[in-house]
């Protein structure tokens, strides 16, 4: 009797444990068929919603990121909007090669899309993390920090030191470095994006 009542015990943890299992992989599935599903180009769209009244400073932080760029911030990214709801038609944009800044933006206006701002790319961070690895960096071409200085950068990458002063540009992007962390922080605007960069994009229909 008892051997019968373990065995039946047995076969019930198994049957939990089996179905679990099964439930797990099914999400598993389920999220990577999401996210191949507006990772690729114009046209595949998911459903994005977003609360502009949320501030940069606490989008930041529910996106818990482990190194951030301290001028990221309500300051240096004042045209940001501050209020309303809205839902939108989200896509990744990724190009095979070499592309040029020129070159997305055109993508994008012929497609009828507009780039990311960097609250949309915060709220991306933190609705979906597991997209963020060390493979790729997620940029937000919509927003950007503006400062005086004496530097542009070249088409080889390096930085070249002009006598007269001019505007820089910085670009947000997120991605998880090579220690695993994940990472907020911006770069210089660039004249060339290779095929590991992604570009947050959304629907103007």
């Amino acid at each position: 009797m008892e051997t019968e009542v373990i065995q039946s015990i047995y076969k019930q943890l198994k049957f939990n444990t089996m179905k679990k299992l099964s439930i797990i992989g099914m999400l598993m599935i389920s999220m990577s068929l999401m996210l191949s599903s507006f990772k690729k180009d114009a046209g595949n769209y998911i459903s994005f919603e977003i609360d502009y009244s949320m501030s940069i400073k606490k989008l930041k932080t529910s996106g818990h990121y482990v190194r951030v760029n301290g001028k990221i911030n309500s300051k240096n990214f004042s045209e940001e909007k501050t209020s309303g709801k809205n839902t939108l038609k989200m896509c990744l944009i990724n190009f095979k090669d070499y592309m040029t800044l020129a070159g997305i933006r055109k993508y994008l206006d012929k497609n009828n899309m507009r780039p990311a701002t960097l609250k949309e790319l915060l709220v991306f961070g933190a609705k979906y993390p597991s997209f963020i690895d060390e493979n790729h960096s997620v940029f937000a071409l919509g927003s950007n920090m503006k400062v005086k200085d004496n530097f542009v950068l070249g088409n080889d990458g390096l930085i070249i030191i002009k006598k007269d002063v001019h505007v820089v540009s910085f670009i947000p992007y997120i991605e998880k470095n090579g220690f695993g962390q994940r990472e907020l922080g911006m770069i210089i605007e660039t004249n060339n994006f290779n095929s590991s960069c992604y570009f947050l994009a959304f629907s103007c229909e």
